[in-house]
């Protein structure tokens, strides 16, 4: 499938109601959230189904915390995002 491209100026941050509230409605356990350098960390979820809820919520906990998402794995194959 193509990458999306969209108007940054249209992207709009999360509540943070609606951000727990994905995470309690996705369809997938939270593993593990690990820091591996001072700067590096993975989170690991384990999804119960396909489709889960995608990673939305986790990519916006993760920068809600200063972090860049660099890359993910959704259960289709690892994609860099920077």
């Amino acid at each position: 499938m193509p990458q999306r491209f969209t108007n940054p100026s249209l992207k709009t941050s999360w509540a943070f109601e609606s951000m727990i509230r994905c995470f309690l409605d996705g369809e997938y356990e939270l593993i593990s959230c690990r820091l591996l350098t001072s700067d590096t960390g993975v989170l690991a979820f384990d999804p119960f189904s396909f489709p889960y809820g995608g990673t939305d919520c986790m990519k916006a906990l993760i920068e809600a915390f200063d972090f860049q998402v660099i890359g993910e794995d959704n259960g289709t194959g690892y994609t860099a995002c920077i």
